[in-house]
């Protein structure tokens, strides 16, 4: 079909999930700072890198919801492509993120107890954002390999 990613260059993935709605994905390197310490208050919050990250996640996530795409055209190309009916009313957004070990600059000169609060904030922050999955590379690649074992041992 006619569908490019010119007509729709607003995120670096979409995809259609198990429940034939839309995912928005992002994808960020390890090159991007994801948490930083406050000292003032003396945990880890994101950084901003993240917060753009989050925010431009919400906002592509509300264009289709809200059908912001500017042309019906598009919409249509882009239900067209995905190959599914007009089900873009609850998008998902998934951010993807460096890795365990580089969520932090510096994170190997950080205190012990900082390093168990990284943890523990790390935990946290992405589990209090309302309908947006936060992933490391790394668990990407553990929740596949646990998905790869269950499926040979089932058989």
């Amino acid at each position: 079909n006619s569908f490019t990613r010119e007509h729709f260059t607003i995120t670096d993935f979409i995809g259609v999930n198990h429940y034939d709605g839309i995912d928005i994905i992002e994808i960020k390197t390890h090159l991007k700072n994801v948490l930083v310490w406050d000292n003032s208050h003396e945990n880890f919050a994101f950084s901003s890198e993240m917060s753009k990250a989050i925010i431009q996640t919400i906002n592509y996530m509300d264009a289709l919801s809200d059908n912001k795409i500017k042309k019906t055209k598009d919409k249509k190309d882009l239900l067209a492509y995905l190959n599914i009916d007009e089900n873009l009313y609850r998008p998902r957004g998934i951010i993807i993120i460096s890795s365990k070990d580089k969520i932090c600059r510096s994170q190997n000169r950080l205190t012990s107890d900082q390093k168990t609060r990284l943890n523990k904030d790390f935990t946290k922050l992405p589990n209090s954002i309302h309908n947006i999955q936060i992933f490391t590379f790394d668990e990407i690649l553990s929740i596949t390999e646990r998905y790869v074992e269950n499926i040979n041992t089932a058989v």
